[in-house]
C-alpha cells in the first residue's frame, strides 16, 4: 500500500482495486459494506442510471491470461540463469 506524501486526514478517500478471481463486477441495486480493521467502515449503494446488467458469473479468462504471463516471465528469467 502507498501512503500519500501529504498524509491522510479528514475527507481523505483511498480507492484501491484489484482483479480478484471469484468476485464479479458490482451492478445497479447492490449494496456494499467494506470494513478495514483499525481504519473504519464504508457502506454504499451501487447505482447505474443506465440500468445495465450482465451475467453475475465469474469470467475465468482474465485470471488464466495473468497466470500464463507470469509463467512465461518466470521461464524467461530462469532461462537467463
Amino acid at each position: 500500500m502507498c501512503w500519500p506524501s501529504s498524509g491522510a486526514g479528514p475527507r481523505t478517500f483511498a480507492s484501491l482495486g484489484t482483479n480478484h478471481q471469484g468476485l464479479g463486477a458490482l451492478q445497479d441495486g447492490e449494496h456494499v459494506d467494506v470494513e478495514i480493521s483499525g481504519i473504519g467502515r464504508i457502506s454504499f449503494d451501487v447505482t447505474d442510471p443506465l440500468k445495465r446488467s450482465w451475467p453475475k458469473g465469474i469470467d475465468p479468462d482474465p485470471g488464466e491470461r495473468v497466470r500464463a504471463n507470469v509463467l512465461k516471465h518466470h521461464e524467461e528469467v530462469m532461462s537467463k540463469n
